[in-house]
């Protein structure tokens, strides 16, 4: 094998030809290599994308089908309030006449209103309501007068009751004092709830006529 001087070439046409099959099947080698990398780096992005895709699918349909059941839900709910509410309004009402057969002499009670009472010597009371946090004191402004030619010491008892004439709140008070006849006298008070609830009715009884008696 002959080589010219200062080179590495080989000199030989067969050996040339084959240097070159040599230097053309790296170059072709290292390019299969990296398309082989760059297609597995492909492929594994698509499935990825593919993973999530299905993933997505999968959560729109649950979220569809959810959606859907609380439509179904919402509709059957609306459905029910509109077939109970007039079985509702007459239970109230119902309830409010049972109410009212129990005990006749029972007024509803309107807040921040004068009311006529006309029980003996009471003619009004007004009852209001105060917030105090929480709580909700009531309390009530009443007027008692005297139509009659004697003297009286006024006594009475305010009673209120909730909606299902539950007794649910008592004052009681007796005056001292003498009303003269032609004369009028206002008392107000706080009531204290034997429970924490809201009044519907009330009654005024006026007891003076017994005080004056004893």
């Amino acid at each position: 094998m002959t080589y010219q001087s200062g080179t590495n070439q080989p000199s030989d046409p067969i050996e040339k030809m084959e240097h070159a099959k040599y230097g053309q099947s790296r170059r072709t080698k290292t390019r299969t290599r990296k398309i082989i990398v760059l297609s597995a780096v492909l492929a594994l992005a698509l499935l990825v994308l593919i993973v999530q895709l299905i993933y997505s699918v999968a959560t729109i349909s649950t979220l569809n089908d959810k959606n859907r059941k609380l439509e179904i839900a919402l509709i059957e709910a609306k459905t029910t309030i509109q077939t109970l509410t007039p079985e509702l309004e007459r239970t109230k009402n119902d309830l409010e006449k049972l109410v009212q057969s129990r005990f006749p002499n029972l007024q509803e009670l309107v807040t921040n209103q004068v009311m006529d009472v006309d029980n003996e010597y009471i003619r009004t009371v007004v009852f209001t309501v105060i917030k105090q946090g929480n709580r909700q004191l009531y309390k009530y402004l009443l007027v008692v007068e005297n139509d009659t030619t004697s003297k009286i010491k006024p006594s009475f008892r305010v009673l209120l009751f909730d909606q299902y004439g539950v007794h649910v709140a008592t004052d009681e008070f007796h005056d001292a004092q003498v009303l003269r006849p032609g004369e009028s006298r206002d008392y107000a008070s706080d009531i204290d709830f034997f429970f924490d609830t809201k009044p519907k009715h009330f009654y005024i009884d006026d007891i003076t006529a017994q005080t004056a008696a004893e």
